[in-house]
């Protein structure tokens, strides 16, 4: 799932962890068995991740159960 997003709020909050914040981005969820995890991640993090001309951030969280999709 893709979703498109815009940031709202001040340059502290911006500027947080040091990081440029673009205007407009894309969050993309993906729900995978754990097991696909660290696969997925190592291959988006290649191509999309902070050492990319992206400069992506991943990160991954447990999902115990998901309503409304």
């Amino acid at each position: 799932m893709v979703i498109r997003s815009r940031r709202i709020g001040n340059e502290e909050t911006t500027s947080f962890w040091g990081l440029s914040v673009q205007d407009e981005k894309a969050i993309v969820l993906i729900l995978t068995a754990c097991a696909n995890k660290v696969p997925i991640m190592k291959c988006i993090g290649e191509s999309c991740g902070m050492h990319s001309e992206a400069q992506g951030i991943l990160l991954s969280m447990p999902i115990d159960s998901v309503a409304g999709i």
